[in-house]
């Protein structure tokens, strides 16, 4: 069972761990688009992660961009905004 406070595991992902288990290519800005949700570290971890692979973020509702998140929170103290 997974800790409840347990860091955001972006790990499989970074690895490509993730991809060679589901048998699919890793993540590209070119085909893929993703809509984000969770506790605010997990935002910031998951953007973090899309944005060093090419991703663009919509700026807003209705802007163009590779992917979206929720924006309900405010980051928790120590974790910066991005």
């Amino acid at each position: 069972m997974l800790d409840a406070i347990a860091p955001p595991r972006t790990e499989l992902i970074e690895s490509g761990e993730l991809f060679r288990n589901i048998g699919l290519p890793s993540f590209d800005p070119a085909v893929d688009r993703a809509m984000i949700c969770g506790s605010p570290t997990m935002l910031a971890d998951t953007r973090r992660l899309l944005d060093a692979r090419g991703f663009e973020v919509s700026a807003h509702i209705g802007a163009p961009g590779d992917y979206v998140f929720e924006r309900a929170f405010s980051p928790p103290p120590g974790v910066p905004a991005i």
